[in-house]
């Protein structure tokens, strides 16, 4: 008989599936809770086959026997704050905290930040945390969802920076690398976690599964308008119906949109070019 597939290992934070509130409070691109749930699970099981294991650092749903079989892989918890305790048996192991090795660090995984790096919640880190948290190079949590990618020894894997998509250990290890050669107290770029590119790749899908017969009324439009001039090369790119419409709103309120726009015109002007060439020379 053939070898069973041998599994990765992900990781991620607070997809708060059916938390409507949590749309508002970190500016969610979605109208409602059907649409954030449909593309989170979406972009989950497109990032997660079913022989991959998950580590979960909390907050996963508020009606999690609704959501969780419903996304790829095994299913390891470490309990947040909206986690309760009486749907632990939807998991296949449920932790408080866990160690882990990734790449040459120890690293703690844990929902809540450690205390007293950076701007974070005003809810103490008990004693023991902060005990052991240095018996690690680096924590690994959640919580604070778009709040910030880095702060002191944290690292934060929430879907909201990480574009609602699980990460592989490799990428984990990469951010850790990147925040070790930073100066004391510097954060990550958010860049890290997702480039401008990405973040446009996903705002547009977004608007490509929505129903709305408006798009320009639709979140994840407006935060492509707000993304400007960073996100041109990807919309010119599409041809989608919707891309020039969308163009157009951002060149009112960008200048420098038009200028990438210009470019991104002379850049397919010379491909095209070059294509001919080769054609004749053939």
């Amino acid at each position: 008989m053939p070898e069973k597939e041998e599994g990765r290992v992900l990781l991620t934070s607070d997809p708060h599936l059916g938390h409507a509130n949590i749309i508002r409070y970190c500016a969610r691109p979605y109208r409602n809770t059907d649409e954030m749930n449909r593309d989170i699970v979406r972009r989950w099981n497109r990032a997660v086959s079913p022989q991959d294991t998950v580590i979960d650092l909390g907050d996963v749903s508020s009606n999690p026997q609704r959501h969780v079989h419903r996304l790829n892989g095994k299913h390891i918890l470490i309990q947040g704050n909206h986690d309760r305790r009486k749907k632990n048996h939807l998991y296949a192991e449920v932790h408080r905290h866990m160690s882990m090795r990734i790449g040459k660090w120890d690293i703690l995984l844990i929902h809540r930040p450690v205390r007293g790096e950076g701007p974070l919640e005003k809810q103490p880190t008990p004693q023991e945390v902060l005990d052991l948290a240095d018996k690690h190079d680096f924590v690994v949590c959640g919580h604070v969802h778009d709040k910030w990618l880095s702060s002191g020894r944290n690292l934060n894997l929430g879907m909201d920076v990480w574009g609602f998509t699980p990460v592989t250990l490799e990428r984990v290890e990469a951010a850790l690398a990147a925040l070790a050669a930073l100066p004391p107290g510097q954060p990550l770029d958010r860049s890290v976690a997702e480039s401008d590119v990405e973040r446009a790749c996903r705002l547009s899908e977004v608007l490509d599964m929505t129903e709305l017969e408006s798009l320009p009324d639709h979140p994840a439009w407006s935060q492509l308008v707000d993304m400007g001039a960073a996100c041109v090369p990807h919309i010119f790119s599409l041809g989608s119906g919707w891309a020039e419409e969308l163009l157009a709103s951002i060149l009112k309120v960008d200048p420098e949109a038009r200028r990438e726009l210009e470019r991104e015109k002379r850049c397919r002007e010379l491909r095209g070019q070059g294509m001919n060439h080769k054609r004749t020379d053939g």
